[in-house]
C-alpha cells in the first residue's frame, strides 16, 4: 500500500473528531467509494492499515465508525472532506497515528464487461482500490 500514493490529505483533530480533507478527483471509471484507512498503534508507521470508514461497514478488527451520515458521504464522488467522531479510549490510547484515504473502483463483471452494481454484498466482494492517499500522521488526545 505504502509504494502506491498518488495524492495528498489533509488531516486533524479538533474536540474528539479526526477531519480529512482531499482534493483527488476519482476516475470516470466505475467509482464505488472512499475508504479512510488508520494504524490503530499509535507511534507505529509501519503498521498495518485497518479500514475505520468506508460506504459499508466492512468490519475491522479495532475501530470502524458506522455513521449512517459519514458513510453515505463517503459514497459520494464530490465529496472531499469527512469528520469521523474518534476518541482515544476507542483506539488504542493517546498518540500518533497515520491516516490514508482511498479511492474505491468497482470490478467488472467478466461474463458481460460491465460493472458490477454499487451494493453492499457486490462492494464486499467486486471492489478494487484505485488509489490512494499517501500517509498523514495526526496526534489524538
Amino acid at each position: 500500500m505504502t509504494e502506491r500514493s498518488g495524492f495528498s490529505i489533509n488531516t486533524d483533530y479538533k474536540a474528539g473528531r479526526l477531519e480529512i480533507s482531499w482534493s483527488e478527483e476519482p476516475s470516470d471509471k466505475d467509482f464505488a467509494g472512499y475508504e479512510v484507512y488508520m494504524i490503530p498503534e499509535p507511534w507505529n508507521e509501519y503498521g498495518t492499515y485497518e479500514v475505520i470508514a468506508a460506504r459499508y461497514n466492512l468490519h475491522p478488527v479495532h475501530f470502524f465508525c458506522n455513521d449512517i451520515i459519514l458513510m453515505s458521504r463517503l459514497g459520494s464522488r464530490s465529496t472531499k472532506y469527512v469528520s469521523i467522531p474518534v476518541l482515544p479510549s476507542q483506539l488504542k490510547g493517546e498518540g500518533e497515528y497515520y491516516v490514508r484515504v482511498g479511492i474505491i473502483t468497482m470490478d467488472q463483471d467478466s461474463n458481460t464487461k460491465n460493472p458490477y452494481p454499487v451494493n453492499e454484498p457486490n462492494y464486499k466482494q467486486h471492489s478494487s482500490l484505485e488509489s490512494i492517499s499517501g500517509y498523514k500522521p495526526v496526534y489524538i488526545y
